[in-house]
């Protein structure tokens, strides 16, 4: 993959440059690329950008370059909601919590969870929980819409209306899309069928209401409910809640404590390379 800097200023949007000094004023620092030659840069249907850096406080956008002056707007504004979302408001990344050496049942555990699956369903997580926010957020206070990541959301299931999940963790975080679908969209089972969907989909789906149902725009928890609620989220899917940390604000969640998935906007089918 080849980048080359990105002078967002070029893009003309006041309301995007208003964002973007806000989310440099808790950061310190954004950089944003373009990709010149990502294996989806000319897909209407891939992520039109993703970010990476978050764990070290250095993160860099990387955005398409077959995008049009309105997705880069877009693209770029999403990406900042996440970052805000994480550094303002401290609803950062989840990740797993390196084991102590000598507590084999701990060890056990984390190496368990070494599937990509697995960090598929972490990614979901903050993805999730992020979306049902910053969508609103962004149209109420910058007035830049989520078109396009609404029509990604939209034809995610209606690309794959019938699939039945056989992993459990890829079900769970298919749960989450879902969820988000009917924060944003409305009526999920207009496009799956929720009797063809195996247990761990109705059980992610079911915690993923009762614990995050009233987040949006105008209800952004705090840093500590959103945290309780996430690990009481793995917990009623049968995971301890000590194994996991958060990212950045934890202080415990150092390089060789935490080990966590990518933050992006990407959803569980795609990626960016």
């Amino acid at each position: 993959m080849s980048t080359v800097p990105f002078d967002i200023s070029s893009l003309g949007s006041e309301a995007l440059m208003r964002l973007f000094q806000e989310t440099k004023s808790h950061i310190g620092s954004v950089k944003i690329e373009l990709v010149t030659n990502g294996k989806h840069s000319g897909s209407q249907q891939g992520p039109p950008a993703a970010t990476t850096g978050v764990y070290t406080h250095r993160p860099t956008i990387l955005l398409l370059e077959s995008l049009d002056r309105e997705r880069q707007i877009e693209a770029i504004a999403h990406e900042l909601g996440h970052l805000l979302l994480v550094y303002r408001f401290g609803l950062g990344v989840v990740g797993f919590r390196m084991p102590h050496p000598a507590n084999s049942e701990e060890v056990f555990r984390y190496h368990s969870r070494t599937r990509e699956s697995w960090f598929d369903l972490l990614g979901q997580i903050p993805n999730t929980i992020h979306h049902s926010i910053l969508v609103g957020y962004l149209e109420e206070q910058y007035g830049i819409r989520s078109a396009h990541h609404l029509r990604l959301l939209q034809g995610h299931f209606q690309n794959k209306r019938d699939e039945v999940g056989k992993d459990k963790h890829l079900s769970h975080a298919r749960a989450l899309v879902a969820f988000e679908y009917e924060a944003l969209i409305g009526q999920v089972g207009e496009v799956i069928d929720f009797s063809r969907q195996v247990d761990p989909f109705r059980e992610a789906y079911r915690s993923a209401q009762k614990h995050f149902g009233n987040y949006g725009s105008a209800s952004i928890p705090s840093s500590s409910s959103y945290k309780q609620d996430v690990l009481s989220f793995l917990e009623d899917l049968g995971h301890l809640r000590e194994d996991f940390l958060f990212f950045p604000e934890d202080p415990y969640a150092g390089k060789t404590d935490v080990q966590c998935h990518s933050m992006s906007s990407i959803y569980i089918d795609s990626e960016m390379n």
